[in-house]
C-alpha cells in the first residue's frame, strides 16, 4: 500500500536539490578540462633531427669501421605552435650500457644547427647516439641513432 504524505516543506527541498544536482553537474565539468600546457603532447613539443649536409654525414641508422670518423649535423627548431623557445641540447653516446654526455649546450633560440664530428668506438660493435632538445617549457623530443 502506498500513503502519501503532505508536507509543506518539499517544495523548498526540490528547489535545493535542483540546485545541488545543477552544482554537481557543473564541478563535474571543471573538474574534466585539461591543463593548457600538457608536457606530454608530442604536438607541443620542439623536433630534433639529423641533416645530411655532405656525403658521409650520418642521418640513421649505419654500419661503420672501427675507428671511422662519425660525422653528424644536428638540427633543433621550436614547435611552430608554442613558439617557445629552446634553452637546451644534449648528446649522449652509449657504449656497452656507459652513458657519457658528448654536448650539453645550454642557450635561448629558435633554433639550433650544429656539426659534430667523433670516432667510431675501437673496443665495441654498437654505439648509440641519443639527440635531446628541451624548451623553455621543458618539453622534449629525442632522436637515436645505432652505429
Amino acid at each position: 500500500m502506498f500513503v502519501a504524505i503532505k508536507n509543506k516543506n518539499l517544495k523548498p527541498m526540490k528547489k535545493y536539490l535542483k540546485l545541488a544536482a545543477v552544482a554537481l553537474i557543473s564541478s563535474l565539468t571543471l573538474v574534466s578540462c585539461g591543463d593548457d600546457d600538457d608536457n606530454g603532447s608530442s604536438s607541443t613539443n620542439p623536433s630534433i633531427f639529423l641533416v645530411n649536409q655532405n656525403e658521409g654525414f650520418i642521418t640513421s641508422d649505419v654500419s661503420v669501421g672501427t675507428g671511422d670518423e662519425l660525422k653528424f649535423t644536428i638540427q633543433a627548431n621550436e614547435n611552430t605552435e608554442t613558439k617557445e623557445n629552446l634553452r637546451n641540447v644534449t648528446v649522449i653516446r652509449t657504449i656497452g650500457g656507459v652513458e657519457t654526455t658528448v654536448l650539453d649546450s645550454s642557450f635561448n633560440d629558435k633554433s639550433f644547427l650544429l656539426p659534430l664530428t667523433a670516432t667510431a668506438n675501437l673496443n665495441s660493435n654498437i654505439e648509440t647516439w641519443t639527440f635531446v632538445v628541451t624548451d623553455r617549457k621543458e618539453r622534449t623530443d629525442s632522436y637515436v641513432v645505432v652505429i
